[in-house]
């Protein structure tokens, strides 16, 4: 969370000398090196997580992410459909596809899926409106739905309740993976602007 991303990888590797099977340390390990743009050791670890348990849907979702940084669409895709055959009831995996199925033309599908994605966003925000992780989500949501209004007001709103920086920076991370695979969202870029002011002043 520091960015101080060789101490952090130094720990991994220790704990993973420990329990080479720490599938949870793997693919940590895995994410610490994607955020340094390393997307082959990426991959790698991510493809260890996997194998050493392939019935967790958060290790397919994070190989799916590296696949999209590397604009491997297909591949991506085939992770989110496996992670959300494991774990149907998340909004975010049913993000992620339609992401995916957008950048590979599969206009309709992705549609459904972001449309479903939003409206269980909108029912966790109902029951617990301080949950600023899912606040960020629908953000994101609207973003990649093409609503400009409804994005900026979710955004705005969780940036004014001065939401710890983690959050911030995921949701930063998140939106710019976004426009890397629909840069045609431009609106988005004042979001991005406003992410890394409040990121700046941390």
């Amino acid at each position: 969370l520091m960015e101080d991303y060789p101490a952090a990888l130094a720990d991994f590797d220790r704990a993973i000398e420990l329990d080479p099977s720490d599938a949870g340390a793997i693919a940590n390990r895995g994410v610490t090196y994607r955020l340094m743009e390393d997307y082959p050791a990426a991959l790698a670890d991510f493809d260890r997580a996997i194998e050493l348990d392939p019935s967790e849907a958060w290790a397919l979702d994070l190989r799916g992410k590296a696949y999209m940084h590397l604009r491997n669409f297909s591949a991506a895709l085939d992770d989110f459909e496996r992670a959300v055959k494991l774990d149907p009831d998340s909004d975010w995996l049913l993000y992620n596809r339609s992401v995916a199925l957008m950048a590979t033309g599969s206009t309709k599908q992705a549609q459904h899926d972001l449309s479903t994605a939003i409206q269980r966003a909108q029912e966790k925000s109902t029951d617990n409106p301080d949950n600023w992780s899912n606040t960020f989500n629908l953000g994101l949501y609207y973003v990649a739905a093409g609503k400009p209004e409804q994005a900026r007001r979710l955004y705005e709103t969780a940036v004014a309740s001065e939401t710890p920086q983690h959050y911030l920076r995921e949701a930063a991370d998140d939106l710019d993976l976004l426009l890397q695979v629909l840069p045609a969202q431009t609106f988005s870029l004042s979001i991005q602007t406003l992410l890394r002011e409040a990121l700046r002043d941390y």
